[in-house]
């Protein structure tokens, strides 16, 4: 995320070689950007979100989804569109 710039005060830049974990967190950043406001996801929710839209199958989720929740519930996750 903060690679593509949606983390409030950190500047776009080269921070990860994980092409994968990178994907995920940007569709569910977008997920969250254009449901309705009063949509809570878990993490388990968000993720098999971000798994359906990239139609994969059924896999464990690392920690991504709670980092991307945490950083959208605390507001630090920036409108880039």
């Amino acid at each position: 995320m903060c690679e593509a710039g949606y983390i409030q005060g950190v500047s776009i830049g080269n921070y990860t070689k994980s092409v994968d974990n990178k994907k995920y967190a940007i569709i569910a950043v977008d997920i969250l950007g254009r449901e309705q406001p009063n949509n809570h996801y878990t993490n388990t929710t968000l993720w098999n979100q971000v798994l359906e839209e990239l139609g994969l199958r059924q896999k464990k989720h690392n920690g991504q989804m709670d980092v991307v929740l945490a950083l959208w519930n605390d507001c630090k996750i920036r409108d880039i569109n």
